[in-house]
C-alpha cells in the first residue's frame, strides 16, 4: 500500500525541535491569566486558561459565562504593527501597541467570524499572551502534518500533552497506548474515523505478542499510523495509468500529461517538473511522487488564462472587477457592527472595489467623518482609519487598481475634510487626474498600484442643510445591546440619524471621480449615457425591472460592452443576504457586488468567479460580452445562444475531512454536485449525489462516476460539490454539510485534479480535499 506522505529526515527532526519547544505558562493551566477584552460596546477583564489536551482556548467573563473556541478555529493572528488598525478603531493609546493582540476565529454558536481583542496588563503577559496562540498553533500544525513524528523523540511533557497520558513510564521501552488513548488520539487530531476502523487499524498494528494486553509500544503507534496513511485511491490512479508498472519513467510522465491531464506543456518545461518530483534521484516516479505532483501547483485545478501576455491590457470596461457591498458591514444591515476587519478581510481576498459609506461626525464641533450604514442601529468607525487601513492592505493580495465607491451623506465641510484625508492618505497611489488625453478607460495593467474613486459626479454646488438637523443620539437601547446589560457612558451611545435628503457632491470631491463618475440612471439614449467615463449604480431591484423589457434589456447588454455599471444587494435584504451574481454577469456587468460578511451561495460564486483568494481581481470578460454591438451582430445581445456540454465527474476520494459543527457521533460522509448557471441539466444517473462512507472522514473512497448535460447561454457556468454528513449510514438522514469546492466549470481543467474545500464560512481548510477526475466536452 502506499502512504500519505513520504517524510523529509531533516523537516522530521525539524518538527520534532519544534513541538519539543513550546511550554504551556503555568498560570493558562489554572485560573487563567486576566486580559482586557475590548469591544465597541464595554472594556472587561477576562481570563483566559487553555485546555491542551483540547487544543481549546477559553475565555471567561467576570459574572462567569465563558466561551470556547479551538486552536483549529483560529483564522488570524494581529499583534504590533498588524493589530495598529484595530486598536485605532476603539480609539485605544499607542502607549499600547506591544500589548494588544487580536485573534480571528469562528463562532460556531453565531456560525460567523469573531475577533477578540485583547491588552495585556505588562509586555511579559502579552509575550506570554502572544506564545500561547501562535506555539498551540504551530504544534497542532506540525502534528496535523507530520503525525508520523516519532513520539518517542518527544519530551515527556509533549508527549503527554499530545496523548493526554496522566502518566508516563520511564523510556524504557515499556511505554504503551490503550485503544481507548488511541481513540482520544485521534479526535485532537481530527482524523475523524469511527471507532470500529480505529480498532481493525489498532488490532493490525499489534503483534501477537501484545493482542493478550490489548496495548501499543509507541514503535507499534507509529505503525498504526502507517496503516492509518495507507492511500488504496493512490493504488486505482496507479494502475489506471501503469497497470502493473511499479514506476513510472519521463516518456510515461509526458504520455499521462497528453492523454490523462489533457495538458500541451513545452517538453523543457516537463522535465524540469519530472525532476524537482524525482526525489530519490532514480530517473523515475513512485506513487509517492506522483501524488506530490498532483498536489502541487504545477497541476492546480483550474486554468489561468490571467497568465497569458496581454490579458490585463484592455479597458475596464471589458473586465469582471470583484466589488463588494457594505464592506465595512460585519454582519447584519440593521444591527451589524461596522469596522475595519471586513476591509482586511475583503483586501486581503483580492476584492478590487470596496464601499465607504461615509455619514457627518455625531461632534458638531468635529468633521471628521464617519463610516458607517445610515440610519440603523450599527456603530460609526473612523474614516480616516478605514482609509489608512485600505491603504496597508490594498495591493497585498493583487497590484491591480482598487476602486473606493463614495456614498456621500456629508455636508460640505466634512467633505472637504473627506478630501484631505483621501490624498493625503493615498498620496501619488490616488489617480487625481487623466492618465493622458484618450477619451477611454485606462488598462488594470497601467493602473497597478493605483487607487480610483466612484464619486458622484455633480455640475454645481447645492448649499445644504444645517448640520445640526443632520443627527441625534440616544442612549435608550445602549443597554440592552451592550455585552452582559451593563450600562454603557455617554462615548458608547449609539447614534440614529435623521432620514435626509442625499446630500450634493461638492466639485472638488466630484472632480476626484476622473474614471469613474457616478450618474443617476435615467435612461441608456441620453448623452451622459455615452460619456466614457460614467457609471450607472443600480439596486437588484432596478436592474431586474429592466430585464423583464426586452428592449431594455438590448440596451442594458449593448451598454455595458463600453461602460461601467455597478449592482448592489436590495435595501430589503435585512440579513446580508445575496443574490444570484451569475444573473447580471450575464448582462456584462462589471461590479456585481455582493455581502462578503455572508457566506450564502451568491458570496461563493463571487469568489469562485475570480479564484479568490488567488486570483488578481479581475476577470476579462467572454469575449461575445465585449464585442461593441451592431446592426450585423445584434442577435448575438439575446439569450438565445446556446453552449451544450457534456460532463464527466469522476469522485474518487476525500482527505481529513473535519466533522460539522456540533456533530457528536461519526462523520458518515457523501458529495453532493450541482451545476449552477446553466438553462437546462440533465444527470445521467438518478441522483446527482454519491454513496455514504460509514465512519470514515479520514480517507474515503468513493471511485464513483456521475454524469450528465447541460445547456448554457454563456461559459459562466459553475460546478459546486458539497461534501455532507448523514446522521445515518444507510440513508441520507439529516444531512449537514462539512464543507465545499466551487469552480467555473469551463476553468477546470481535466485529468485527475485535488480541490481544496472550504468551510461554511469561506476559509480554506488545509488539509482538506477532494481528488476527482473531471471531464467537460
Amino acid at each position: 500500500m502506499t502512504s500519505v506522505k513520504s517524510f523529509d529526515e531533516k523537516q522530521l527532526i525539524h518538527s520534532i525541535d519544534d513541538v519539543n519547544s513550546f511550554r504551556v505558562p503555568t498560570v493558562f493551566l489554572k485560573d487563567g491569566l486576566s486580559l482586557l477584552k475590548i469591544s465597541h460596546k464595554s472594556r472587561k477583564r477576562v481570563k483566559l486558561r487553555v485546555e491542551p489536551s483540547e487544543f481549546k482556548f477559553i475565555y471567561e467573563l467576570p459574572k462567569g459565562k465563558i466561551y470556547e473556541f479551538l486552536v483549529d478555529d483560529i483564522k488570524g493572528l494581529y499583534h504590533d504593527e498588524t493589530a495598529q488598525r484595530f486598536r485605532e478603531e476603539f480609539g485605544i493609546s499607542k502607549e499600547f501597541e506591544r500589548q494588544w493582540i487580536s485573534v480571528a476565529f469562528f463562532n460556531h454558536t453565531k456560525k460567523k467570524l469573531k475577533t477578540l481583542h485583547l491588552i495585556a496588563d505588562t509586555n511579559y503577559d502579552f509575550r506570554r499572551v502572544k506564545s500561547i496562540f501562535t506555539g498551540f498553533k504551530k504544534l497542532k500544525d506540525d502534528i496535523a502534518q507530520n503525525f508520523f513524528l516519532n513520539l518517542n523523540e518527544l519530551r515527556d511533557s509533549t508527549r503527554n500533552m499530545v496523548l493526554e497520558k496522566a502518566e508516563c513510564q520511564p523510556r524504557s521501552g515499556r511505554e504503551s497506548l490503550s485503544l481507548q488513548d488511541v481513540v482520544k488520539f485521534t479526535k485532537r487530531m481530527n482524523i475523524n474515523l469511527g471507532e470500529r476502523l480505529i480498532s481493525q487499524a489498532f488490532r493490525q498494528a499489534s503483534r501477537s505478542d501484545q493482542i493478550s494486553c490489548g496495548k501499543l509500544s509507541f514503535e507499534q503507534f507509529k505503525n498504526f499510523v502507517e496503516i492509518l496513511n495507507e492511500r488504496k485511491d493512490l493504488d486505482i490512479i496507479w494502475q489506471d495509468i501503469m497497470r502493473s508498472k511499479a514506476s513510472m519513467n519521463f516518456e510515461e510522465f509526458q504520455d499521462f500529461m497528453i492523454h490523462e491531464q489533457h495538458e500541451v506543456v513545452e517538453t523543457g518545461i516537463l522535465k524540469k517538473w519530472f525532476l524537482t518530483f524525482d526525489r530519490g534521484y532514480k530517473g523515475s516516479w513512485t506513487q509517492q511522487d506522483l501524488d506530490a505532483f498532483l498536489r502541487s501547483r504545477m497541476s492546480s485545478p483550474v486554468s489561468e488564462p490571467y497568465a497569458k501576455e496581454g490579458y490585463f491590457s484592455r479597458p475596464l470596461n471589458e473586465y469582471f472587477i470583484l466589488s463588494s457591498h457594505n464592506t465595512y458591514l460585519l454582519g447584519r444591515q440593521v444591527m451589524g457592527e461596522s469596522s475595519v476587519e471586513g476591509y482586511i478581510k475583503a483586501l486581503q481576498r483580492g476584492c478590487r472595489c470596496l464601499e465607504i459609506d461615509i455619514w457627518n461626525s455625531g461632534n458638531d464641533a468635529d468633521h471628521e467623518p464617519l463610516v458607517n450604514h445610515g440610519r440603523t442601529f450599527t456603530n460609526g468607525i473612523s474614516l480616516r482609519n478605514v482609509v489608512k487601513t485600505i491603504k496597508a492592505y490594498a495591493f497585498q493580495a493583487t497590484q491591480f487598481p482598487l476602486i473606493l465607491s463614495l456614498e456621500n451623506h456629508c455636508s460640505p465641510e466634512s467633505q472637504r475634510e473627506v478630501i484631505s484625508i483621501l490624498t493625503d492618505t493615498f498620496g501619488s497611489m490616488l489617480v487625481t487626474e487623466p492618465l493622458n488625453t484618450t477619451a477611454c478607460l485606462p488598462s488594470p495593467d497601467s493602473l497597478k498600484c493605483r487607487v480610483l474613486l466612484k464619486v458622484k459626479k455633480t455640475d454645481f454646488f447645492t448649499a445644504t442643510q444645517d448640520d445640526q438637523s443632520l443627527m441625534m443620539s440616544t442612549s435608550t437601547t445602549a443597554a440592552s445591546l451592550s455585552e452582559g446589560n451593563e450600562h454603557q457612558n455617554s462615548s458608547l451611545k449609539i447614534k440614529l440619524r435623521k432620514k435626509t435628503s442625499t446630500r450634493a457632491v461638492i466639485r472638488p470631491l466630484s472632480n476626484l471621480g476622473v474614471y469613474i463618475q457616478g450618474i443617476k440612471f435615467r435612461n441608456f439614449s441620453l448623452p451622459e449615457s455615452k460619456t466614457f467615463n460614467h457609471c450607472f449604480s443600480l439596486s437588484e431591484k432596478s436592474i431586474n425591472n429592466i430585464l423583464k423589457d426586452e428592449n431594455k434589456r438590448h440596451s442594458l447588454d449593448k451598454h455595458n460592452r463600453l461602460f461601467l455599471m455597478r449592482i448592489y444587494p436590495s435595501k430589503i435584504r435585512l440579513n446580508s443576504s445575496n443574490f444570484n451574481p451569475i444573473i447580471y454577469w450575464n448582462k456584462g456587468v462589471q461590479m456585481v457586488a455582493t455581502n462578503w460578511q455572508t457566506y450564502d451561495l451568491g458570496q461563493q460564486l463571487n469568489e469562485a468567479m475570480f479564484n479568490a483568494p488567488l486570483g488578481d481581481g479581475y476577470v476579462l470578460k467572454p469575449k461575445r460580452l465585449r464585442v461593441p454591438v451592431s446592426k450585423s451582430n445584434r442577435s448575438e445581445t439575446t439569450s438565445d445562444m446556446n453552449i451544450r456540454k457534456r460532463f464527466t465527474i469522476r469522485i474518487i476520494s476525500a482527505h481529513q475531512l473535519p466533522k460539522p459543527v456540533d456533530w457528536s457521533g461519526d462523520i458518515n460522509p457523501f458529495l453532493s454536485l450541482e451545476i449552477i448557471g446553466a438553462k437546462y441539466t440533465a444527470w445521467n444517473s438518478r441522483s446527482n449525489h454519491t454513496s455514504i462512507i460509514a465512519g470514515n472522514g479520514f480517507n474515503p473512497i468513493w471511485n464513483e462516476t456521475l454524469s450528465g448535460t447541460f445547456d448554457s447561454e454563456s461559459e459562466l457556468v459553475f460546478l459546486k460539490i458539497t461534501v455532507l454528513s448523514s446522521n445515518s449510514t444507510n440513508a441520507i438522514v439529516e444531512p449537514q454539510e462539512v464543507g465545499l469546492v466551487v469552480q467555473n466549470i469551463f476553468d477546470v481543467k481535466e485529468g485527475y485534479r485535488y480541490f481544496q474545500l472550504k468551510d461554511m464560512c469561506g476559509e480554506q481548510l488545509l488539509y482538506s480535499s477532494i481528488l476527482a477526475k473531471i471531464s467537460v466536452i
